[in-house]
């Protein structure tokens, strides 16, 4: 086994004594505490309470995260900005409460609207894979992978699974069948801010935030609004996305659109490409539609709507997805008397997906025609949230919400003369409840306590399995329905030693429950891997430290944190038996193609990750801006009775490091650029350490330039070095690679 500790011992070491070099003789400008200050108020903060756990609604106008402000005239752009402190106050709803960032006793990560268009990426999850601790399953761009791998992994507690809950607006992005997010959602155009918070946020938020909570906001209605952005690019690359608002009296309403059209890339290495792969191509659109009413000073009714209509292909002439999502968010916030404020919400989600899926000859010069899938799903949720500050040193909130989630998998397989003849439907159901307690705590001038609680219903339920073979029924199968009751608490802490320094803690428990896919479906993948589910998988339960310490100078700023995680009965994904030569059957997973292989989802004892992650920033002057960052874990299965040669190995898709590195210029007079660099370690492709996936070192360039009020020149280069770097290794012997050099650019207007 490795000595894990040592080297994660070592390597917080070195940014602890780095960080403590630089904050030696502090002097920055960032106010003390002030010695009796109230928790936030929501008049006092940029953003409230968001309301609701999985079924949460948009934010109504209350929830801003910012005032809208008047654009600068051109004198006050083009004038240089004040090089004063790194970070200001900023506020976040990291605990489902507003809280200056630095009072938050978790690792937090603020994007801004700056921050996103200094990032080079075509998708929305590109905008992440620059953040410590938080990437893509495999490294790899929704642009060219299917939707199923869109999983985010944070603290590598992700692997092939959803452990991380995405929020649009409050609502949830995460698929109810497979916890995997289709970030063709939400353009980048249309964000304003992105909050990252690893760390379990299960205390408040239930279940799939037990790694972490990734909370993106999208513009608002204001007044008169007219903002456009156009691409154009390699692979015959284009997009066009729209954002309007306006107000009509006290109603404020918005009009969201975007659409996107690539060619794409060849996802396999060129020396293993057959006959029959093509690049992998992407089509969509999306709409969505906002309305905010305030019906008195005290009260307010909004409501949201979107659309996505996405078409997937996926390397070849046969293999495509297309993707129909509808959403319907509908709110009111209410203000009462001695400060107590009411928020009801009410969400709903449909979403239909097709699939076509094709057997591929070995030599990968012919395929035909294997299976349709045709899997809808919906859900349903609501919730209920009131707050209220306290005295002048408790900000209390508590709360209720309740999710439910009806799933269908209907594939029809065995060709016959052109038609199919066998058919599996795989229906399962599953209601999610909560209510949590959550007191913030001012204690004294330099203190901050978070105490928070939630307990947790969950059921599975109505699950089975219906196969068919010409028109006679051959297994029917009802699956015991299943329940469990689970508390989460969470206690952090933040002292500010200094006006400049802090040092924070946190101690908490999350938990995840396996969705439906995971217990019922089964997968089958590129390259001949075959997924079997599992009906008697039991949730996960996580129970994890850290402690970190933050600084802001007057052009420095910084901060690293350590933490402990670790998971009981996790549900990994075990080899059960390789293919030979020819295709066969492997039980449970049923037919495999040949050189394919045949995997199991099951309960192991515990999963054990600890590390280090740290930030650096640093402006030598205005229009100069350096970043660093670095992530350094080991993660390891401690604990594998059932399957014992599991211990001591590393899970699957995680690299022991990760560097990211970003130099900024910003003239407005002139020209605003950014190159990044991005490294990341060798990591495995299976749980079984069979399939080693090589490290990748990426830069990316972006470039912008204001021609006129309103008017910007924009430029992006992905992969600027053309580097070939490995995503993904199957057993098969297939390599599939990331997205080569791709240049595109366009306008943006504003009006």
């Amino acid at each position: 086994m490795r000595t894990t500790m040592k080297r994660t011992r070592r390597a917080a070491a070195g940014s602890l004594l780095l960080i403590a070099v630089l904050v030696l003789f502090p002097s920055g400008t960032v106010p003390a505490a002030d010695d009796a200050a109230p928790a936030p108020a929501p008049d006092d903060a940029a953003a409230t309470p968001v309301p609701g756990a999985e079924a949460a609604p948009a934010p109504g106008p209350s929830d801003a995260v910012a005032t809208p402000e008047p654009p600068p005239s051109a004198e006050q752009a083009d004038a240089p900005r004040d090089a004063g402190v790194v970070y200001e106050r900023v506020v976040v709803t990291a605990n489902r409460a507003p809280q200056q960032e630095r009072d938050v006793p978790a690792n937090v990560t603020v994007l801004t609207a700056e921050d996103i268009e200094a990032t080079a990426g075509l998708a929305t999850d590109e905008i992440l894979r620059n953040v410590p601790g938080v990437s893509a399953t495999r490294q790899q761009s929704s642009i060219g992978g299917v939707a199923s791998t869109q999983v985010l992994n944070v603290r590598s507690l992700g692997g092939g699974s959803s452990r991380t809950l995405v929020l649009l607006d409050g609502v949830p992005l995460n698929d109810p069948y497979g916890g995997h997010i289709y970030w063709s959602r939400v353009p980048r155009a249309s964000i304003e801010r992105v909050e990252v918070v690893r760390g379990a946020g299960s205390n408040v938020w239930g279940n799939r935030a037990m790694a972490g909570v990734v909370s993106l906001f999208t513009k608002r209605p204001s007044g008169r609004k007219l903002e456009v952005s156009a691409l154009t690019g390699q692979r015959n690359t284009a997009g066009l996305d729209l954002f309007a608002s306006d107000r009509f009296g006290p109603v404020a309403v918005s009009i969201a659109a975007s659409g996107f059209d690539t060619d794409g890339y060849q996802v396999f290495r060129q020396d293993l490409r057959g006959s029959v792969d093509e690049p992998y191509a992407k089509q969509y659109q999306s709409y969505a539609f906002k309305l905010e009413a305030p019906l008195s000073e005290r009260s307010n009714l909004f409501f949201r709507g979107s659309y996505l209509g996405e078409n997937q292909h996926e390397g070849t002439a046969i293999r495509r997805e297309e993707t129909d999502i509808r959403e319907f968010v509908a709110g009111a916030d209410f203000t009462g008397d001695a400060g107590n404020e009411w928020r009801f919400h009410v969400v709903a989600n449909d979403k239909g997906s097709n699939v076509w899926d094709a057997a591929i000859a070995r030599d990968r010069d012919s395929e035909e025609l294997n299976e349709f899938i045709d899997q809808p799903a919906s859900s349903v949720g609501a919730s209920a949230v009131w707050s209220r500050t306290v005295g002048r040193h408790h900000g209390l909130m508590a709360g209720a919400d309740w999710l439910w989630i009806d799933t269908e998998y209907n594939q029809r397989t065995d060709v016959v003369d052109g038609a199919f003849t066998g058919r599996r439907e795989i229906p399962g159901k599953q209601q999610l409840g909560g209510v949590f307690l959550q007191d913030l705590v001012t204690l004294g001038p330099r203190w901050r306590l978070t105490a928070a609680g939630r307990l947790d219903y969950l059921r599975n339920y109505d699950g089975a399995t219906r196969i068919t073979e010409a028109g006679s029924t051959v297994e029917s199968v009802d699956y015991d329905a299943f329940s469990e009751t689970t508390f989460n608490p969470n206690l952090g802490v933040v002292f500010h030693a200094t006006p400049t320094v802090s040092w924070r803690a946190a101690a908490y428990r999350g938990f995840r429950a396996p969705d439906a896919g995971e217990l019922y479906r089964g997968s089958m993948t590129r390259g001949g891997v075959v997924v079997a589910p599992n009906p008697d998988l039991d949730p996960e339960h996580l129970m994890g430290v850290e402690s970190g310490m933050s600084f802001a100078r007057k052009k420095l700023g910084g901060q690293v944190t350590l933490f402990w995680n670790e998971i009981r009965d996790l549900v990994a994904i075990v080899d059960v038996q390789e293919q030979g030569p020819t295709g066969g059957t492997i039980e449970p997973c049923g037919f495999v193609e040949a050189d394919g292989i045949c995997r199991v989802r099951t309960n192991i004892g515990a999963l054990t990750v600890e590390g280090v992650e740290a930030d650096l920033d640093y402006r030598p002057s205005p229009s100069w801006s350096l970043s660093l960052s670095y992530l350094h874990e080991d993660a390891e299965f401690s604990d594998a009775p059932s399957e014992p040669e599991l211990e001591g190995l590393t899970p699957r898709h995680v690299p022991d490091d990760a560097y990211t590195a970003r130099v900024g210029y910003s003239d407005a007079r002139l020209l605003s650029a950014s190159i990044r660099g991005r490294y990341v370690g060798e990591r495995f492709e299976d749980d079984n350490n069979r399939l080693p996936v090589g490290s990748l070192f990426v830069v990316d360039l972006t470039a912008s330039r204001r021609l006129a009020p309103g008017v910007t020149l924009f430029a992006d280069v992905e992969n600027l070095l053309d580097e070939e770097y490995e995503i993904r290794r199957t057993s098969s012997g297939l390599v599939e690679i990331g997205a080569p050099r791709w240049v595109y650019g366009g306008l943006r207007l504003s009006f």
